[in-house]
């Protein structure tokens, strides 16, 4: 409703665009397990649940790679810019429950995919 607002030039379709690879990425993790339900608690090591954030904001369509990304690790996450297309994320784990990370990627990856491809003329107004 505020896209004009907050995004002139972007259109309704970008957002269903957007948020479709999102919906796609998450519905091939869950159909490669047994029971699509998942449990309330999925205990992960922090190193494998980092690798599976990463590779899902890249399929997201964030450029992880540096220059023009990071993904870090902090107490509490965040999306930062620090140029007009370089977008640092941090996420926090816990090896006893994956989801919070899981989550968290998710809303962190779509404000760096955000930042890393707005049109140039509107990437200098921050």
């Amino acid at each position: 409703a505020l896209i004009d607002a907050y995004d002139p030039g972007r259109r309704l379709a970008f957002i269903h665009e957007s948020f479709g690879k999102v919906a796609t990425v998450c519905q091939e993790i869950l159909a490669r397990r047994a029971d699509p339900a998942p449990p309330a608690r999925l205990a992960y090591p922090v190193d494998q649940q980092a690798s599976i954030c990463r590779n899902l904001i890249h399929r997201m369509g964030y450029d992880v790679d540096e220059p023009r990304g990071n993904l870090s690790v902090s107490s509490h996450p965040f999306c930062r810019r620090v140029g007009r297309r370089e977008v640092w994320l941090t996420n926090r784990y816990d090896e006893h429950n994956f989801l919070p990370a899981l989550m968290t990627i998710i809303h962190e990856g779509g404000h760096g995919r955000y930042y890393q491809n707005l049109p140039l003329n509107l990437a200098d107004d921050w």
